[in-house]
């Protein structure tokens, strides 16, 4: 669903393009690759139209760790119709274990159920090691990461937003930013020429109009991303 220029939760565009046939709501916040993070409001908002429409939502909060001017608001908290996806990927660093988990309210424990039989006939389990340890991470306060995070959030908006462009990203570690002369593809190979790795926004949409960085990476490197970025703007 188109949600430029601002990323926020286009609700009533999505109101207008649901029809008979739809089924499911995929929702992301906080999202990839803009970094925004939807409002209560807005995520009470689509809990009453899919209430009104008896539609499943499946929430993808992959993130939800990662705010830093506000906490992320769950629609599984307003709305029991919903498929809740979370794991340790991204807050507890074990991105190569591959390991998260689904939640749904007892209303809808068929479709844990469902899940669970492609599960089992496609993928044994994680291995009982990595098992254990996530559980561990459960228990595990990650505020003092989530704080570095913001600080590189902070250093990377401040260095572009007088040349570029951009929302500030409430959460994630990512930005999305406009890029100049129009196509986001001609830009980002002049920046991967100049050693800078970012991805052009058609990977994401069919627009391409902006770029994606990602500011999980030392102040040192986003420092010299940022200087070489304006100076090609």
């Amino acid at each position: 669903m188109d949600s430029y220029p601002d990323f926020e939760l286009p609700v009533e565009k999505i109101t207008r393009a649901i029809t008979a046939k739809t089924k499911l709501l995929i929702l992301n916040s906080p999202c990839n690759p803009t970094g925004v993070v939807y409002s209560e409001q807005q995520i009470k908002a689509l809990a009453k139209v899919a209430a009104e429409r008896d539609i499943l939502i499946m929430t993808d909060e992959i993130y939800e760790k990662f705010c830093y001017d506000s906490d992320s608001p769950s629609i599984a908290n307003y709305y029991d119709k919903t498929i809740l996806l979370r794991g340790f990927s991204k807050a507890y660093a074990m991105t190569g274990w591959r390991l998260g988990y689904a939640a749904v309210h007892e209303s809808i424990k068929d479709v844990i159920e469902e899940m669970t039989k492609l599960q089992q006939y496609t993928f044994v389990c994680a291995p009982a090691p990595f098992q254990k340890a996530a559980i561990a991470a459960l228990d595990y306060d990650v505020s003092n990461f989530v704080n570095v995070y913001r600080k590189k959030r902070d250093l990377l908006y401040d260095g572009l937003k007088d040349k570029f462009e951009l929302v500030k990203p409430g959460g994630a570690f990512y930005a999305f930013v406009k890029a100049p002369g129009g196509s986001a593809t001609d830009f980002v190979e002049k920046a991967i020429a100049n050693n800078v790795l970012v991805i052009p926004g058609n990977v994401f949409s069919e627009k391409d109009t902006h770029f994606r960085i990602s500011y999980a990476a030392s102040d040192n490197k986003i420092e010299q991303g940022v200087e070489i970025l304006c100076k090609l703007a």
